[in-house]
């Protein structure tokens, strides 16, 4: 699926890239940060592991990118994703979980996700293209 808010050149340039990583899992968190930090080495990378954290990261540091679980606790995140695309309607947000029903699908994308994807079915590569079509 293709993301529908590509960065335009000039921002891409003239501005450090901002990430938002927000996850439940520690090491799902600090494995795509590495990934991140290996790919673009000028990324800023904020990390969340709760919906409060997210919105505080969303509203301070304005990401260019944004990785997120739907299944933040307490409670099921796809409501958040509309909010997060009305603040910030350039961020390219990417859903990565492993609640990869198509209800999920289309309710993420519904609300404003640029991609939907299976922590468990995606390869390494497709991460690694969008965070170098994101943000180089």
């Amino acid at each position: 699926m293709q993301h529908n808010s590509p960065l335009s050149e000039k921002h891409k340039k003239h501005q450090r890239h901002k990430v938002a990583i927000i996850d439940p899992f520690p090491i799902f968190r600090s494995m795509l940060h590495n990934i991140i930090s290996d790919k673009v080495p000028q990324a800023d990378i904020a990390v969340a592991d709760t919906i409060d954290q997210a919105a505080q990261i969303i509203k301070t540091e304005s990401p260019d990118l944004v990785f997120m679980d739907i299944a933040l606790f307490p409670k099921n995140c796809i409501d958040h994703i509309q909010t997060m695309k009305e603040s910030l309607p350039a961020s390219v947000i990417v859903v990565l979980t492993t609640h990869d029903s198509a209800e999920h699908r289309a309710a993420s994308l519904k609300h404003g996700a640029d991609y939907f994807l299976s922590k468990t079915e995606t390869p390494g590569s497709k991460l690694i293209d969008i965070i170098e079509n994101t943000l180089s």
